[in-house]
């Protein structure tokens, strides 16, 4: 089974992701829209050729042609057209398509983060149902010397029936957990598998350390970048001025276009051999368009403009608002989480040292099974509650990580 860190299940699931291969795309095509939002402040360039055969002689033939014969004029040149003034128009669209292209930008920013702590969940799922195992292991071989105790006891005749059977269904008990557990561990390592872009399950070797660190800043910056430069934030910024920038060029279209164009073409009668080449044709053309009356459709869609642009503030002003809650909830986890492994690690120790002297006294005929019990049970959930707000501390952190958009 292949065996991944947790470096390295990032960077697999950073390779295969489809969702980060979409929006990568999204920043190529808005980095061509952008370039080609730049170009609508060039000319046009075109070459033109064209053959005409026709026994009427056209404009281009040679003065004396004589209708009735067979006339071929072929042409050949360059044209090109240039808009002078758009009303504001270019200029809106390159700043729209600017936008456009933040947004992505940030968007796979924040995309890079969220299949970043994908990978991160599904690795600390796989060690968590190892941790979560090992503990269920060291329940059944605890309900296993308690069974043995009891039978000792029984046959010793110090202890009656009951005993025994209450330890056999502890026993009993430990292994259907135990069953469930391994279960669990085997869904994670098929859902790593699936994350790092494997065809069958992938184990996650054991991290470092998941001690709780101090965070990179305190808690009230961490919520002030989490709301003004998160990714997800930086995104609707962007398609808010994408909008604004709509609207501005919904706007020009009341204004006139004035455009500039121009051509030059080489005419040929090679039915004419006898007559020289003509001189080559040029043209030169300004002109202006402003459509009095499009039946409402400036209007409209001017209206649509206005509308996305409202709609594209009110998100922003949510965008801000949701990242500072999610911000002030990952702090509020990442802090429970950190409390709860210190009081676990205590309740650990005492549930030890409880289940050793509860297992002297039932040896010496002080306590009963069920106190034998209860102290096993206490300590297989101290041990579960450590794993778990062991690993509740990293996915906490991990979370508030994706979600300023930096490590922490």
């Amino acid at each position: 089974m292949l065996t991944v860190t947790l470096d390295e299940a990032v960077q697999l699931a950073l390779r295969v992701s489809p969702d980060l291969a979409r929006d990568t795309g999204a920043v190529r095509t808005a980095a061509a829209a952008e370039r080609t939002a730049r170009a609508a402040f060039l000319p046009t360039l075109s070459l033109e050729s064209s053959i005409l055969r026709s026994t009427t002689p056209s404009p281009l033939s040679q003065p004396g042609a004589l209708g009735g014969v067979a006339d071929r004029t072929s042409a050949a040149g360059l044209a090109a057209n240039l808009d002078l003034f758009t009303g504001g128009r270019r200029g809106a669209e390159r700043r729209r398509a600017a936008a456009i292209r933040d947004a992505s930008d940030a968007g796979l920013v924040a995309r890079r983060f969220e299949v970043t702590l994908e990978a991160e969940r599904a690795v600390f799922d796989a060690l968590r149902a190892a941790d979560q195992l090992r503990v269920g292991k060291a329940r059944v071989a605890r309900a296993e010397q308690g069974l043995a105790y009891a039978k000792h006891r029984h046959d010793a005749g110090v202890a009656t029936r009951s005993d025994e059977l209450r330890a056999r269904l502890e026993l009993s008990q430990a292994r259907q957990a135990l069953a469930q557990t391994d279960g669990a561990l085997r869904t994670a390592r098929w859902a790593l598998g699936r994350v790092v872009g494997a065809d069958g399950p992938v184990d996650a070797k054991a991290v470092d350390s998941l001690a709780p660190h101090p965070l990179a800043l305190d808690d009230t910056a961490i919520v002030a970048l989490v709301a003004d430069r998160a990714p997800l934030v930086q995104s609707a910024e962007a398609a808010d001025r994408a909008a604004t920038a709509t609207v501005r060029s919904a706007r020009a279209r009341y204004a006139p276009t004035v455009q500039l164009g121009g051509a030059y073409r080489v005419v040929g009668q090679p039915s004419a051999p006898t007559v020289g080449p003509r001189d080559p044709v040029w043209a030169l053309r300004l002109g202006m368009s402003y459509p009095l009356f499009d039946g409402f459709q400036r209007e409209e869609t001017v209206t649509r403009a206005r509308v996305e642009s409202d709609v594209a503030g009110s998100a922003l002003r949510d965008t801000r608002r949701a990242a500072r809650l999610e911000a002030e909830r990952s702090l509020e986890a990442l802090h429970v989480a950190q409390e709860r492994i210190a009081l676990a690690e205590e309740g650990v120790q005492v549930a030890t040292e409880d289940l050793r002297v509860v297992t002297v006294r039932y040896q010496n005929g002080a306590a009963s099974i069920l106190d034998l019990i209860t102290s096993q049970t206490n300590l297989s959930g101290a041990e579960s509650s450590l794993v778990d707000a062991r690993f509740d501390y990293a996915v906490a952190r991990a979370e508030l990580s994706a979600l300023a958009g930096r490590p922490l």
